[in-house]
């Protein structure tokens, strides 16, 4: 967290360890709100590149045999019931260990019921299937980023 610059860092100790909210932040720093919102999420990431290469370690450590990349270009089949009994129990080990991966898949899921619960929205399947690809380009791509 030390290699952070300042500006993010400091930001990123006032809201995530001593738990201030983004207006007492903002107010701490006389910064405004979206200034506030910006610096987190780049500290935030920045964080997590930093830390990637002991979270690949932890991952060998315990047994992790998918990877995020592998889990992502499963991740539609997994949602629809559609890979193999060995594969889902890998898909799910994952899952258990790996934060960024639950994040895709809990929004990924929500978003799915919100919008198939409404009841209002529906896309013909050839229509749907070039939409869904590139849904899923974007967060495989997001992971390698």
């Amino acid at each position: 967290m030390l290699k952070l610059p300042a500006k993010y860092r400091v930001v990123l100790v006032l809201r995530d360890l001593e738990q201030l909210s983004t207006e007492e932040t903002a107010a701490a720093l006389g910064l405004g709100i979206p200034a506030i919102k910006s610096r987190l999420c780049r500290a935030r990431l920045m964080l997590r590149e930093a830390l990637a290469p002991q979270f690949a370690a932890r991952a060998e450590r315990i047994g992790f045999v998918i990877t995020c990349e592998q889990f992502m270009a499963d991740f539609g089949d997994y949602l629809e019931g559609e890979v193999a009994a060995d594969l889902r129990r890998e898909m799910e080990s994952h899952l258990a260990h790996c934060r960024t991966c639950q994040v895709v898949c809990d929004s990924t899921s929500k978003t799915v019921r919100i919008v198939t619960d409404s009841g209002s929205f529906y896309l013909r399947p050839e229509a749907a299937q070039p939409l869904i690809a590139q849904i899923m380009a974007r967060i495989r791509g997001s992971l390698e980023s």
